[in-house]
């Protein structure tokens, strides 16, 4: 049998708070990883290119405050990254 190292991620757009969406969605998959001895990875999806002209600096501290919300809860992060910043790769 091969076992394989599982990865997931959440990656939520930056148009706003945390929802209850968010938050199902971040707790299933980080629960999911870590059961299986994987990594979970938070990358926050702010390459839309409306994103920057309709939101200017507040994009910066959705961003910031997701992820203050996420440590909050508790939740083990294993990777955070940014879309924007991984465009060039």
């Amino acid at each position: 049998m091969v076992c394989q190292r599982i990865g997931t991620r959440f990656n939520p757009s930056c148009t706003g708070p945390m929802h209850i969406g968010h938050l199902y969605t971040l707790l299933v998959n980080e629960q999911y990883a870590h059961e299986r001895g994987g990594q979970f990875t938070v990358r926050f999806d702010d390459s839309v290119p409306f994103y920057y002209p309709q939101l200017g600096e507040r994009l910066y501290a959705i961003r910031e405050r997701m992820r203050e919300d996420i440590e909050w809860l508790g939740v083990r992060v294993d990777r955070w990254s940014v879309q924007s910043e991984m465009v060039e790769e």
